[in-house]
This record gives C-alpha cells, sequence and structure tokens, in this order.
C-alpha cells in the first residue's frame, strides 16, 4: 500500500530508513488524473524477478508519450523504471 508507506515488505528499516513518498502527496492537479481523483503516489510491483516502479498522477502539467521514462501502460498519466519483463501484458 503506497499511502501506507509499506509499499515494498521488508526493505526499510533493514536497508534504508523509509520508503519515499511523493513530495507533493494529496489529489492530482493533472486533467486525466482529477476526473477520477487520483492521487499523486508511487506504485511498485515486483514478483522477484521482474519489478516495476511507477510515479503516478504526479506530473505538473503534459507527459510527453515521447519520454524515455514514460510509463508505456499509463503513457499520460506515469512515469517508470522497470525491467524489461514487467510489460503491460504482465500485469505490471
Amino acid at each position: 500500500n503506497c499511502a501506507s508507506g509499506v509499499y515494498i515488505p521488508g526493505l526499510a528499516p533493514t536497508y534504508i530508513a523509509t520508503l519515499p513518498k511523493d513530495t507533493k502527496g494529496g489529489l492530482s492537479t493533472m486533467t486525466n488524473c482529477t476526473a477520477g481523483g487520483f492521487y499523486r503516489s508511487f506504485w511498485y510491483k515486483s514478483d522477484g524477478l521482474n519489478y516495476k516502479v511507477s510515479s503516478h498522477c504526479a506530473a505538473e502539467g503534459t507527459i510527453n508519450a515521447q519520454d524515455p521514462l514514460v510509463d508505456p501502460c499509463n503513457t499520460t498519466v506515469s512515469w517508470a523504471i522497470y525491467n524489461i519483463g514487467a510489460t503491460c501484458a504482465a500485469g505490471y
């Protein structure tokens, strides 16, 4: 659960003091996020081999779909860092 700060169980405080949170937090001001009432947040998913960390609804403007860090599963609302196995088809 990203909002509670425990989205990567067991990582903090053993390996880092605390898990990062979106510094602005709160409701997003992005056009594609406001209609759904989405919050700025980090998302994380891993199956132990593949991983993806996304910054969701956090942009202060429009996300460029050509940006190399755009989330291929959420091209208008998220940036992501992931490995090649974390594809949209695999639920990432």
